[in-house]
């Protein structure tokens, strides 16, 4: 992987619509048990117009776009394909995703560096609603390297 990558940008085409029972599912497997994740009255009550998504909540949202740069940087599950480590991510929200929005993510590769076998990417991502606005911005550092049934 050559750093011709840096610089390359992946925009969802489908816009993800937040639904209640997601945001459900997922509060519960990440262990979010402020009622704001789970009881609508409670998101009212709290200032909300629904309920809110935790943060971890833009991994779904961003998840076309993510496959598309993994596809691009020659990650799969094919044991002789490059394998993909995730080694660090900050998420800034700037508003809460709620039950409802209608949401699109880009993805953006701003660095590549190559050490050896393995290439170091970080990505700037930003979920936004239909208007454009910035609901979360989410920053990731991969680790790409050979499959280690094809290193040895």
């Amino acid at each position: 992987m050559s750093d011709e990558l840096r610089n390359t940008e992946f925009e969802s085409t489908d816009v993800y619509v937040v639904g209640r029972d997601i945001v459900r599912e997922l509060a519960s497997a990440v262990m979010a048990d402020d009622a704001i994740h789970h009881d609508v009255d409670a998101a009212k009550a709290a200032g909300y117009d629904d309920l809110v998504a935790p943060p971890t909540f833009t991994a779904l949202v961003q998840a076309e776009v993510i496959k598309a740069m993994m596809d691009e940087l020659g990650v799969s599950p094919d044991p002789h394909a490059m394998v993909a480590v995730h080694t660090a991510e900050k998420i800034v929200v700037e508003h809460p995703i709620v039950a409802g929005d209608r949401l699109r993510a880009s993805i953006h590769i701003t660095d590549v560096i190559e050490r050896g076998p393995a290439s170091f990417v970080s990505t700037v991502s930003v979920v936004r609603d239909e208007k454009g606005s910035p609901r979360a911005t989410i920053e990731s550092s991969i680790v790409v390297s050979p499959h280690p049934n094809e290193a040895a």
